[in-house]
């Protein structure tokens, strides 16, 4: 990983390692298996009303937290309190939205109700104020996750931190490291006793240690291409988006035709030839084809120009703002440390000039990377998304409020928002994809992000009972060495 982890509340989690470990540490109501599908977390079963708007969970018996004391209903009461209070800093709160009053509850609305309540010591009903298909997957996010809520002000103490997943924390010099939660439910079945963090400058580190047995797998890294001849590297099921983050707050980039200007002069053709990326198709939308199943998705509108025909009308889309080859602008491009990011950052970028854009490369160490992105301090950056939900609402969803920090450029388009919510609260499988197709063309008409290519990502991996899939999930509790 690049960085340790440190924060120890689950709701406040925003590195990715971060919510790394506390996925490990805690459980919601749905968590994922071994092939990131979801299944019965916390919860032994649940029940959904016929208008999809009541959620009833029945918890399973005995539950604890990691100090041996009793888990019920109300410490997933507390935890939805915790994540939704004013000014808890739950950077994805947004994710618990569809909950009635959940927006009201984090704006302070007076008189304001959350719609989540426990009957009783082993039921938590919650209450929604519109269907959504993608609620149980919110569910298993670390923001969703309990509070030990007998315990107040040394809930989330660094000595004294109760957890209910499969490892809890021990506190070290450098941090805390992962051991195994003797009081989990599954206790039985892990067989990892304890899990230590250590730090990778690049990717191409962290790969190296994996071949080399001084790690057994990576985590917190967004971009992991293998190196030539590299070992020990598994293919995951799904593809993940390589795109360049475009933040529109910026002058030039606040301009939507500057957008696509630069989205049409990206060789992405002559990217995936020249690429050590596995499985790597040029990019003209947002989300993978075979994601998208049945749904006609539309592409860019430059997508079946020539070279030379993109370069013309960029040059054209330009000029309102005075940007030419005689006048050119100058934007910086970010991207984490790394051999080929560096090689992907110069071939992305080669293009422009021509049409008069001069390009400031810089090369960050990834936790400067990541901070500077979710900061948005940044003008253009190179990025991947792997899909977060089981269709296409995974990729689209970090450009919506449920997206939180995942939306370095804060965008904030309502008619994509309406979209996708429109899509988050069609329930019927058949009308779903169409309802994503139309909130996935307002994205692409705005160009808020530009996509380069999809690829299969490798992981670097040393350990047994490690499943490949879309999503990239692979809990701890399922591996062993």
């Amino acid at each position: 990983m690049p960085e340790l982890p440190r924060e120890l509340d689950p709701q406040r989690a925003v590195r990715d390692v971060d919510l790394a470990a506390a996925s490990e540490m805690f459980m919601g109501l749905v968590t994922r298996d071994a092939q990131g599908k979801l299944v019965a977390g916390a919860a032994e079963r649940w029940d959904i009303s016929t208008d999809h708007l009541t959620y009833t969970f029945t918890l399973r018996r005995g539950l604890k937290w990691s100090d041996d004391t009793a888990l019920d209903a109300e410490d997933f009461v507390a935890g939805f309190h915790h994540a939704l209070t004013p000014g808890s800093e739950a950077p994805f709160a947004g994710a618990l939205s569809a909950i009635q009053g959940a927006e009201e509850t984090l704006a302070a609305t007076p008189k304001a109700t959350l719609g989540v309540n426990a009957p009783d010591s082993r039921t938590v009903r919650i209450t929604l104020k519109r269907p959504s298909a993608m609620f149980l997957a919110a569910l298993t996010q670390p923001v969703a996750m309990p509070v030990p809520h007998r315990r107040g002000v040394k809930t989330f103490e660094r000595d004294s931190l109760a957890s209910n997943g499969a490892f809890t924390a021990l506190a070290t010099d450098a941090g805390f490291t992962l051991v195994k939660n003797p009081h989990f439910f599954g206790a039985a079945d892990v067989t990892v006793p304890a899990v230590t963090f250590v730090t990778a400058a690049s990717s191409d580190e962290a790969t190296e240690m994996v071949r080399t047995r001084a790690a057994n797998l990576t985590w917190g890294f967004s971009f992991m291409p293998p190196p030539r001849g590299a070992r020990g590297l598994k293919a995951e099921a799904g593809h993940d988006l390589l795109f360049v983050a475009v933040n529109a707050r910026k002058p030039i980039l606040n301009r939507r035709e500057n957008r696509h200007a630069l989205a049409m002069t990206i060789d992405r053709e002559a990217f995936v030839r020249s690429s050590r990326l596995d499985n790597a198709i040029p990019a003209y939308t947002m989300v993978p084809p075979k994601l998208a199943g049945a749904a006609a998705f539309q592409r860019a509108a430059y997508a079946p120009l020539t070279g030379n025909m993109r370069a013309a009308v960029a040059e054209v889309l330009l000029e309102e703002s005075k940007v030419s080859r005689a006048n050119p602008a100058t934007l910086q491009f970010r991207y984490p440390k790394g051999a080929a990011t560096a090689v992907f950052a110069k071939a992305i970028t080669a293009g422009w000039a021509r049409i008069g854009i001069t390009v400031q490369l810089q090369e960050d160490e990834p936790p400067a990377y990541a901070d500077a992105l979710r900061r948005g301090d940044f003008d253009l950056a190179l990025a991947t998304w792997p899909a977060r939900g089981e269709d296409a609402f995974g990729f689209l969803a970090p450009l919506t409020r449920q997206g939180g920090p995942w939306n370095a450029a804060g965008y904030a388009e309502p008619e994509f928002t309406k979209r996708m919510l429109a899509a988050d609260s069609e329930m019927d499988p058949v009308i779903r994809p169409q309802a994503l197709v139309q909130a996935e063309n307002v994205v692409i008409e705005d160009q808020i992000i530009l996509p380069v290519v999809f690829f299969t990502p490798h992981r670097p991996v040393n350990v047994d009972g490690w499943q490949a899939n879309a999503l990239g999930v692979h809990p701890l509790r399922f591996l062993s060495r």
